[in-house]
């Protein structure tokens, strides 16, 4: 699949996801846990289940988009070719 095809296809199914940063993430990029789990179509309690990376600041669990994204690639069952 080429590269442009992905980044359509990630948009029309995340479409509230800002695009993964080109450089290291701003504050304003991350996102809290239940912005991210409105994004993800999960609850907050199985959001924080997930094996994800997250920044944690002062008492604060936030994520940043491209973990988003990783997580959604590690979840994703590809179709069998038959």
């Amino acid at each position: 699949m080429h590269a442009d095809d992905m980044m359509n296809e990630r948009k029309q199914l995340v479409p509230n996801l800002p695009p993964p940063p080109s450089t290291k993430p701003s504050l304003d990029e991350l996102l809290d846990v239940k912005h991210a789990s409105r994004v993800l179509g999960i609850s907050v309690k199985t959001l924080l289940h997930r094996r994800i990376d997250y920044v944690k600041l002062r008492g604060r669990v936030l994520f940043r988009p491209d973990s988003l994204c990783e997580l959604i690639e590690r979840s994703t069952v590809r179709a069998r070719v038959q």
